[in-house]
């Protein structure tokens, strides 16, 4: 029985995805809720989903080698060896990182072969398994214990390799958090397998971190002044973070304030969107969506703002104001605003 399962976040990403992927104009991290589809049954988590029925872990740090070699599938099957190794290290877990974010760096990690290339939106897994396995009797293990191995039996065909890294529990969880490593998903490898054959693929995870930015309207709303907020870092006219909040109120001087996640340091154009009239399709290329009529945004030209994230840093110490400046013209007749406050988009803000 096919079971879909809320792994990762918008995430997101952008992502972004938070987490996204692929082209310069398309996300590499979203913070979004891609869906993760698994086909299998028992788990080692509670409410985590299933591992492949026929994935076999493979966890000794002696058992990851350069140019290690994956045995032959049989009866017609293959194995895939796919390798989990730190793209890049995280910043220091201080007293202070535990305080704020509850990080311990120390987790579980999801490692899994997709059919179609993961995006921001959407992993859908056809097998896949947690490390540390039931088997193991381990209840968590550090990030920096990665390289990991897990052998993984599949039909021949073509996929991606997938991996996510989770610091805090629940594992799964329906939003992206700091502390979590997450691939860059212009990096994830295909790798082509045939009956009997064995193949091994890495995949590199990388560090999430954040910056809040301060969403605050400039110009008159169309509409109500309500609706979902897009935000995001470029680099280059690239997004590489993305943030989300399902609905906010900025009218009568309001701010909200938008968590960004990325998987990249650096200093970063920012730029963001209320969505006043019509909410954003959800875009599974994990591409900047195209804003509707009514959309308030801020100035996304490159150069338009700017926000430093250091190799230092889970969150990055400044927070950012973006005022949202420019209407996408409505045209004629002016539409009905059909989301008038969150409650129409049946969102309530937490408490």
């Amino acid at each position: 029985m096919r079971r879909v399962l809320r792994v990762l976040a918008a995430c997101a990403v952008p992502g972004a995805l938070v987490f996204g992927c692929g082209s310069a104009d398309t996300l590499e991290f979203a913070r979004g809720n891609p869906t993760v589809t698994d086909a299998s049954e028992d788990s080692p988590y509670p409410d985590a989903g299933p591992p492949a029925p026929d994935a076999a872990a493979t966890e000794a740090a002696d058992d990851v080698a350069t140019g290690m070699k994956c045995p032959p599938g049989k009866d017609g099957k293959s194995n895939v060896c796919v390798q989990v190794l730190r793209g890049s290290d995280g910043p220091s877990i201080t007293a202070d990182a535990k305080a704020a974010y509850g990080l311990d760096g120390r987790g579980a990690v999801l490692i899994g072969l997709a059919a179609v290339k993961p995006s921001g939106r959407d992993v859908s897994l056809i097998a896949q398994t947690w490390l540390p396995t039931e088997s193991s009797g381990a209840g968590k293990f550090a990030a920096t214990e990665l390289p990991k191995v897990v052998e993984l039996s599949v039909p021949p065909g073509t996929y991606w390799a997938y991996a996510a890294f989770r610091d805090q529990e629940p594992y799964i969880r329906p939003t992206v958090a700091i502390g979590d490593y997450l691939p860059r998903l212009v990096e994830l490898t295909q790798v082509t397998v045939v009956a009997d054959m064995g193949a091994t693929v890495d995949v590199r995870v990388h560090p999430v971190r954040a910056v809040d930015l301060e969403v605050k309207l400039t110009a008159p709303p169309s509409g109500s002044g309500s609706g979902p907020i897009g935000a995001w870092l470029m680099n280059d006219k690239k997004i590489v973070g993305e943030g989300r909040v399902p609905c906010a109120d900025l009218s009568s001087g309001r701010t909200e304030v938008v968590r960004v996640f990325t998987t990249y340091t650096g200093t970063f154009d920012v730029g963001a969107a209320l969505f006043d009239f019509t909410a954003p399709l959800e875009d599974v290329t994990g591409a900047m969506p195209t804003f509707p009529p009514g959309t308030i945004t801020s100035d996304l030209a490159a150069g338009a703002g700017a926000v430093k994230i250091g190799e230092g840093d889970w969150l990055a110490p400044t927070r950012k104001r973006v005022d949202l400046e420019k209407t996408v013209p409505l045209g004629a007749p002016k539409p009905t605003d059909a989301f008038p406050t969150c409650a129409s988009y049946a969102y309530a803000p937490p408490k």
